[in-house]
């Protein structure tokens, strides 16, 4: 990292991922008053999301966005 700073002073390093985030439900038990059954709603697909993050390790400073798929062109756009 200092010989990249050495050689462009107003350059930053920026490290980046991507990720999927698999929305599925679970039960488990849980304490509700008596008479009073609890109603849980479960989609019967399995969702997800995929999102691309960045961190500026200079700044500190991240983004992330949230993308329909990852793919070498959602990569190339991120």
């Amino acid at each position: 990292m200092t010989d990249f700073k050495q050689d462009h002073p107003h350059g930053f390093i920026v490290t980046m991922d991507e990720m999927s985030l698999y929305l599925q439900a679970t039960t488990q038990r849980v304490w509700y008053p008596v008479g009073q059954r609890p109603i849980v709603r479960v989609s019967p697909q399995r969702d997800c999301q995929h999102w691309y993050g960045a961190l500026c390790l200079e700044s500190g400073q991240e983004v992330a966005l949230s993308v329909p798929g990852l793919d070498s062109q959602t990569t190339l756009h991120f």
